[in-house]
Order: C-alpha cells, then sequence, then structure tokens
C-alpha cells in the first residue's frame, strides 16, 4: 500500500466512524491513546501474527464511539 492509498483508506474510516459505521475489523484497529511501549509491541505483533500477513492499520487518537 503507498502512502497515498493508506491515507485515503484513513480518511475513509474516520469518515464512516463520523457516519456512526464500526469499523474496526481483522486489519484495523482505533486507539484513543497511545499505549506504553512495552504493551503497543505486544499488541501490535500479536495483531500482526493473527492476520497471517496482511497488512493492518491502527490509527491512534481516535475512538470507535
Amino acid at each position: 500500500m503507498t502512502s497515498q492509498e493508506l491515507e485515503y483508506k484513513v480518511l475513509e474510516i474516520i469518515e464512516a466512524i463520523e457516519r456512526g459505521q464500526t469499523i474496526e475489523d481483522f486489519t484495523v484497529e482505533l486507539k484513543s491513546e497511545y499505549p506504553d511501549n512495552y504493551k503497543l509491541a505486544r499488541r501490535l505483533a500479536g495483531h500482526a501474527n493473527a492476520v497471517g500477513g496482511e497488512e493492518i492499520i491502527w490509527i491512534f487518537g481516535v475512538n470507535q464511539d
């Protein structure tokens, strides 16, 4: 995914959230706050392993609610 494609995808996600749609799935993770580095590393590694090679997107500063 190019940086432009990523930017477009993130903007789509944010717009969908504003419309009240549920966004998080197996490739998208929203975090309202940045966790400490240890927790972030473990969660990110677990997420990457769980999707088996698919691209994942983590967006910080955004809450599903």
